[in-house]
Parts: C-alpha cells; structure tokens; sequence
C-alpha cells in the first residue's frame, strides 16, 4: 500500500509540473503572438502616417505654386527644402502650414507664409551649425588637453612593446584594436596610455624618440647596425653595450618571423581576395618587410617545413 501510495504521488508530482511547463510555453507562446501582433500594428500605423505625411508635403508644394512667378516667392528648391523639414512626429505642423497658405488667396500673404517659415529654418540650421561647431571645439579642446598631458614616448622597452602589441598580439581587423593596444601596453608598460595616444604613436611610426634616443641614433649611424643589450634612456655619453654588425637588407629576425606567421593566419587567403591584396596587407602587420618579401619568406618557411618531415 506504501508503494503504491508513494508511486501515485510520484505520478501526481510528474503530472504537475508536467502541466505547469505547458502553462510555461502557452504563456510564452501568447506573449510572442502579442509581441508579433504590436510589432504588426506599430508598422501599419507607421505607414499610415508616412502616406499623411507625403500627402501634406504634396499639398504644401500644390499651395506654394499658387504664388508662383510672384515677387519674393521662394523657389522650387526652397520649397522642397521646406517641405522635406517636416517629420512624422511634426505631421500636425505641417497639416497648419498648408491649412493656413490655403485660406490664403492673396499672393503676398502666400509669400509672407512662406518666407516665415524659410527664415524659421534657417534659424533652426543656423542653431544646429552653431551647436556642432561648440561641440567641435570641446572635443579639440579636450583632444588638446590630452596630447599636452600625454608622456613622451622616450623608452625603448615601451616602444617595443607597443610594436608587439600592434603586429602580433592585435593585428590589423582586429576588433576594438586601439583600445585592446592600449589594456596591453598599460598591463605590461610602466606608463598608461589612452586608445588614441597608442594610435596616434603607431601611425606616427613606431621607433624610440628623446635626447637619449638621438645620441643613440648618431652613433648607430656612424658605426653600422646596432644591437642594444641595455635600455637607450640609461646611456649616458658611453656605448661600449652596442654590438656593431652589417646590415643585410635580406635577413630575418626571430620577431618578423612570428610577426609574418600571425599576419598569415590573421588574413587568411580567400577566393574573392586577390594574391597581391592579401601580401599586402600581411606586409603591413611586419616591420620593415614589403609584400615580396613576405611571399618570398613564406616560401623558404614552406619548402624548410617540407624538407624537414621528408
């Protein structure tokens, strides 16, 4: 008798919630249908007063052209202008606009309307100019501010890493590229930096800049291709830490290497991108390669990869 009593609950329980699921999915089935059927209605009454609308602006342009030829009656351009003004939320205005021009049949009192009504919107263009041009000023005062408070850019080990950044770690396409530069250089740099500051340095090209950087520059060029084992900003006047070597145009260092193979993996070839394209934009996440170069590079790396699972 306990088993059966106990199975029967067992039951019971299974049919309730049974029951409450399908109650569940007929409300939310109901709600949908709703949500379909406003979204319906809005549309249809959406176009509804679209079709008042044109008929309106029909109707001022009718009206207007009854003063045509008229002394000081605005043009057809004017008109339109006027017209085209006029939005659905302001579809009662306009209705008065024309009602008004209508009673109307004095060919000046048609054109004092109309010539109200011109100056009314230049007034308002003249305000929305006025508004865009103050905003402009605040974003350039505020750009300005910044630049100003900006720190130079005078490391070495923080150029190297913004070349990082932008060449490996967040290659050209990526998403939100300048901000996602700029979380990097903050987490691994001394110094934070902004999405534009990262920019503004990328774009400018990416190469060491201050006093130290240029005794260090000079001296490179006087001596050859430089390898720096300590940091430019802790030199002073000595760089017995600089090794002198050849420059060769053709070499490969470690980091173009893993800059070309990321590049070739971030651009993947595709059927309606051409060849040329595609090297060319892989060249530009590589330093100091050009397209030829790259494609050149990445043959050596096929036929070495080849060559050694033979």
């Amino acid at each position: 008798a306990k088993k059966k009593a106990k199975g029967a609950g067992k039951r019971e329980a299974e049919e309730a919630a049974k029951k409450a699921a399908e109650e569940e999915a007929a409300k939310a089935a109901a709600a949908a249908e709703e949500a379909k059927a406003a979204k319906a209605n809005a549309k249809k009454e959406l176009e509804k007063q679209n079709k008042a609308l044109r008929k309106e602006k029909a109707r001022l342009r009718e009206q207007s052209a009854r003063a045509d030829g008229w002394v000081g009656q605005p043009g057809e351009d004017d008109v339109e202008e006027l017209a085209n003004s006029f939005s659905v939320q302001r579809c009662d205005e306009i209705k008065a606009l024309c009602d008004e021009i209508e009673a109307n049949e004095n060919e000046d009192a048609i054109v004092a309307v109309l010539t109200r009504e011109l100056t009314k919107l230049e007034g308002a263009k003249s305000e929305e100019r006025k508004a865009a041009a103050e905003a402009a000023a605040k974003r350039a005062e505020v750009e300005s501010k910044e630049e100003q408070k900006s720190a130079p850019w005078d490391d070495e080990d923080e150029i190297k890493l913004l070349d990082k950044a932008c060449n490996q770690k967040f290659p050209m396409g990526t998403k939100d590229r300048w901000e996602r530069v700029a979380e990097y250089v903050c987490e691994h740099g001394a110094r934070p930096r902004t999405a534009k500051e990262v920019m503004t340095r990328y774009k400018a090209g990416v190469k060491p800049t201050g006093d130290d950087y240029v005794k260090f520059q000079a001296a490179r060029d006087k001596k050859g291709s430089a390898e720096v084992k300590d940091a430019a900003t802790e030199r002073k006047d000595s760089f017995t830490d600089v090794e002198v070597k050849m420059n060769d145009p053709n070499a490969w260092s470690a980091d173009q290497t893993k800059a070309l193979a990321a590049a070739i993996e971030a651009v993947p070839k595709t059927a309606a991108a051409k060849d040329a394209d595609r090297w060319k934009m892989i060249a530009t996440a590589v330093p100091g390669k050009d397209a030829k170069q790259c494609f050149t590079r990445y043959k050596e790396m096929k036929e070495a990869h080849k060559a050694a699972k033979a």
